[in-house]
């Protein structure tokens, strides 16, 4: 018998986490798996209590380890999965050195190259380019006061090291492969990210101006404007061979169609999380996950949705 949807993401989101081990059937089957941020609610115990989001976090990552033995999985970091959109106290947050340490990307684990969540890797016979880019790199500094400076429900942070390693995945794609990149995040200025009314972002308009440059194929130069974050970029793409098909983002909970600025396309997807929108646990429609399909030669990419939504394709 099926059961209403929840009503709350405390108590849904470790069902979500349950539910992964139904997609194992993908494992072997596709060449990459990008779990994409928002991994754990950080809140479902109270106010953010560091003990039981560790187990929560370890769970995850032994089902995400367990349910894909033979795939490659990126995993991205979302607003919620350190605690600091909850509360700022140190005390009661998981800092980014441990997340790291619990999610294992210190070090590359399927041939990728990495630093941290900011991963790349190419599947030569797809002629694809995966890059992940972590949208929440805020550094656990505190202030005056002794709390968290940057949580993560108020900032959204590109440090220069990250920026860096952008650069360095897209001039170092090979001729004639397509690029797709992921972020929890949309990068300021896609899908209602203004930023919001209470969130500032810091060094998007690099990261977009990076992208931009590699999806015209021209030189770029830009210097971020925050001097806490500094970071200053010289890139040339004017010899690049390579095809950015664009951005895949979550946190909006929602799908939208795609929305283009200077050559660089955003695609909004939604949650894998079984709350709302008419999602009933017990049917297919507590699911809302998608198969991504590249027509490499046709230029064409298509969101093949299962669960709740609808496929996807846009030609790029």
């Amino acid at each position: 018998m099926a059961n209403d949807s929840d009503t709350s993401y405390a108590t849904a989101g470790p069902k979500a986490i349950q539910q992964m081990m139904n997609t194992t059937v993908f494992d072997g089957n596709v060449d990459a798996v990008v779990v994409n941020g928002d991994n754990i609610h950080g809140n479902e115990f109270g106010t953010s209590k560091v003990p039981q989001n560790i187990n929560r976090t370890k769970e995850f990552v032994g089902i995400l380890n367990s349910t894909f033995i033979d795939t490659d999985v990126f995993v991205n970091m979302g607003n919620h999965d350190n605690g600091t959109v909850w509360s700022t106290a140190p005390s009661a947050v998981i800092s980014q050195d441990d997340l790291a340490r619990f999610y294992g990307v210190n070090e590359p684990r399927f041939g990728e190259t990495r630093n941290k969540f900011l991963a790349y890797k190419d599947y030569e016979s797809k002629k694809i380019r995966v890059i992940t880019i972590n949208t929440f790199d805020n550094p656990d500094v505190l202030d005056d006061n002794g709390k968290i400076k940057y949580p993560t429900g108020k900032f959204s942070i590109f440090t220069n090291s990250q920026i860096q390693s952008l650069v360095r995945a897209l001039q170092t794609v090979p001729d004639d492969y397509h690029v797709l990149v992921f972020t929890h995040q949309p990068l300021e200025g896609y899908f209602g990210n203004r930023p919001y009314d209470y969130m500032t972002n810091i060094n998007h308009d690099v990261v977009k101006a990076i992208l931009q440059g590699f999806a015209t194929h021209t030189n770029v130069s830009i210097t971020g404007v925050n001097p806490e974050f500094a970071t200053s970029v010289t890139a040339d793409f004017t010899q690049s061979k390579g095809t950015l098909i664009g951005v895949v983002s979550g946190h909006e909970h929602r799908d939208d169609t795609v929305q283009s600025q200077n050559g660089v396309n955003g695609f909004l997807r939604t949650c894998f999380i079984s709350v709302g929108q008419d999602r009933t646990v017990g049917e297919s429609t507590q699911y809302a996950f998608d198969v991504i399909e590249v027509d490499h030669d046709n230029r064409r990419i298509t969101f093949k949705r299962f669960g709740k939504g609808d496929d996807y394709s846009y030609g790029y």
